[in-house]
């Protein structure tokens, strides 16, 4: 199953913001996502992470997305907030 912005509600101006950059092939250096609990942000860097990854715009079945969804790709290193530091996954 491919990776869909459809995933991520309530968020429609950050969805339209990365799909313009995304189809303009004018991405910034680096983006902060923030908000409470919940409202997708991991969601939306994984989406994200999928377009940049993938040959097919994350389709979700080549090798590059399988990696990925196993959380192994060998061109990825996610650091994730822990209790008490950065943890890196």
């Amino acid at each position: 199953m491919p990776w869909s912005w459809e995933e991520i509600r309530g968020q429609g101006p950050a969805v339209r913001l990365f799909k313009k950059a995304l189809e303009e092939g004018r991405l910034a250096q680096t983006y902060l996502l923030v908000g409470p609990e919940g409202v997708g942000k991991e969601t939306c860097a994984w989406i994200l992470t999928a377009h940049l990854f993938c040959p097919e715009g994350a389709c979700g079945e080549c090798l590059s997305c399988q990696k990925l969804k196993q959380g192994w790709h060998p061109d990825l290193l996610v650091l994730a907030p822990d209790m008490g530091g950065l943890k890196i996954q």
